[in-house]
């Protein structure tokens, strides 16, 4: 059968079949890839209607969505989050701890530390000497 094919023939077939060895082994990763983006985002619902606003976001981007990956699955959560419902407890336990890590860096941020103090300009090291 090759013998009778042009070499254009053959290079066409055989890069056709990489693409669907590509394809497939896409495919069979696609659950994993789901699995990782629900732990990404654990406020995701897995409902009917998420799951349409999901693929509407899949066909909007030019992606098809039987082959994923866990960010492009993130990507289109993020643009379409509004669309989502989501698991309200666990969106406003991420608030808090986010609060909590912008306290905990700006606490950070404002202790004393001898060393970056000598690269420090002058206001500001007096700024925070009279505890501005």
């Amino acid at each position: 059968m090759w013998d009778q094919l042009s070499p254009e023939k053959v290079r066409e077939v055989v890069e056709q079949k990489f693409a669907d060895d590509a394809r497939q082994k896409a495919q069979a990763a696609a659950p994993r890839e789901i699995q990782k983006f629900f732990q990404m985002h654990p406020e995701y619902v897995d409902c009917d209607n998420n799951s349409a606003v999901m693929k509407v976001g899949f066909k909007t981007l030019g992606l098809d969505g039987t082959i994923v990956t866990a960010e492009q699955c993130c990507d289109v959560f993020d643009r379409n989050k509004e669309l989502l419902q989501l698991k309200q407890h666990v969106v406003n336990g991420q608030l808090r701890q986010e609060i909590r890590d912008e306290i905990q860096a700006e606490r950070e941020a404002a202790a004393f530390d001898e060393d970056n103090a000598y690269a420090m300009p002058l206001n500001e090291l007096a700024r925070r000497a009279r505890g501005w």
